[in-house]
């Protein structure tokens, strides 16, 4: 967590930047990638290591058994299982759910890795989801 205002920190970097992390800090990160390319360098070692998704790109859910059989029009108004959620928040939720639930590693910070030319878009579009901006201190580290 961030001392100044207790969030997690979830940096996006240039996924060409990945690699350069080094091994021993990997088990207190949980990294996130946009394409699986991005994975052929960053070596092991990570506390999780899980595809973002498409950042912007809409996902609706469906109520399911999970919700103890409750049918989707059972739910209240802006249920987080039914409403429309962006992809990248779907899947940061579900990771913290998993750290929780020692599904994965307990990281203490969570690094997404971008596109080549796109850290600023990524981070931009991460801060715009209100749920992630309260959950986590989204930095984006360009390289000058």
């Amino acid at each position: 967590m961030t001392e100044a205002d207790g969030r997690l920190p979830l940096d996006v970097i240039d996924a060409n930047d990945v690699a350069q992390i080094a091994t021993d800090s990997r088990r207190d990160i949980a990294l996130l990638y946009a394409t699986a390319e991005t994975l052929t360098g960053a070596g092991t070692g990570w506390a999780a290591a899980r595809p973002l998704g498409a950042v912007g790109s809409s996902l609706r859910f469906a109520a399911t058994d999970a919700h103890g059989g409750v049918s989707a029009n059972q739910h209240a108004p802006a249920c987080v299982c039914c409403s429309p959620q962006r992809e990248a928040t779907r899947v940061l939720l579900a990771l913290i759910q998993d750290r929780a639930r020692g599904r994965c590693g307990f990281f203490r910070r969570i690094v997404v890795a971008a596109p080549n030319g796109a850290v600023e878009t990524v981070a931009d579009a991460l801060r715009a989801e209100s749920a992630l901006s309260t959950l986590f201190a989204i930095r984006a580290e360009s390289r000058p």
